[in-house]
């Protein structure tokens, strides 16, 4: 027998093992690949409380401007309206349990969820601990129920860092509107670390929103992420996110309402 004979005995043998081998990494190397990249996608949006914040430093009021807690935003909503709210039924301030809601900015968003009503118009201010208004504003009121957001003008003096303020948007019912439904709540300015600075500033939109709920970071993880499921209403990643930030907080009952501004 010769050599030549022996090397082609020898690669008839080995032929079926290394079939199975390429088989093998061109089936499962795809197969996990696909598996790893659907891991990263399906990565929970959620927030995570800070550790070693204080309690915020503002006083919080009743709910309504004469103290009455009502479960209709005006007290002259019609009968129409108050069987169209099913469900929640009060304005909801997008925050966590602890009403304190972090940020980096200056200049913030705020957002609260507006339920089935004839009110036309929302007022919202922004006050230091000392009860100083620092920022006030009226808008139109357009369809609801949804999500309303208010912004801190960038030509307006901003927040300072370490500070606390607190932050109310109130139904405007009528002319004389002292029974009219409000909600509070509270933003803290702080400074991050070095290292998340430079995390944030190479991270894409919605990996910013993830790094902002690890780290504690209210205001920015939840109007980034309202922006991206704004501009982007089918993106099925961006609502999986807004569901599960809002269930992290206990406000999964109001998941499902659009975002209007």
């Amino acid at each position: 027998m010769t050599i030549y004979t022996k090397i082609s005995k020898l690669l008839v043998s080995l032929l079926p093992i290394l079939l199975l081998q390429c088989s093998y990494v061109v089936l499962v190397n795809p197969m996990q690949a696909q598996a790893q990249a659907q891991t990263a996608k399906r990565s929970k949006v959620t927030f995570e409380p800070p550790k070693g914040q204080p309690a915020p430093k503002v006083t919080f009021g009743g709910g309504t401007r004469n103290g009455r807690v009502d479960s209709d935003l005006c007290p002259q909503a019609s009968r129409t309206t108050a069987r169209q709210n099913a469900g929640v039924k009060s304005m909801v301030p997008l925050l966590p349990q602890s009403k304190l809601g972090l940020t980096t900015s200056s200049h913030p968003t705020f957002m609260v969820y507006v339920p089935k009503t004839n009110a036309k118009e929302l007022e919202f201010k922004v006050e230091d601990t000392q009860a100083n208004e620092v920022y006030q504003t009226t808008v139109k009121l357009g369809a609801t129920p949804g999500f309303v957001s208010f912004n801190l003008p960038e030509n307006h003096r901003g927040l300072e860092v370490g500070q606390d303020y607190k932050w109310v948007v109130g139904a405007v019912c009528q002319s004389n509107s002292s029974e009219s439904r409000f909600v509070e709540g509270a933003v803290r300015r702080f400074e991050i670390s070095s290292a998340l600075k430079s995390q944030l500033n190479k991270a894409k939109p919605f990996e910013q929103v993830v790094l902002y709920g690890k780290a504690g970071i209210w205001q920015d993880a939840i109007s980034s992420l309202a922006v991206i499921k704004r501009n982007q209403p089918g993106n099925a990643e961006a609502i999986t996110a807004w569901r599960d930030m809002l269930q992290s907080v206990g406000l999964d009952a109001i998941a499902e309402a659009p975002i209007y501004n």
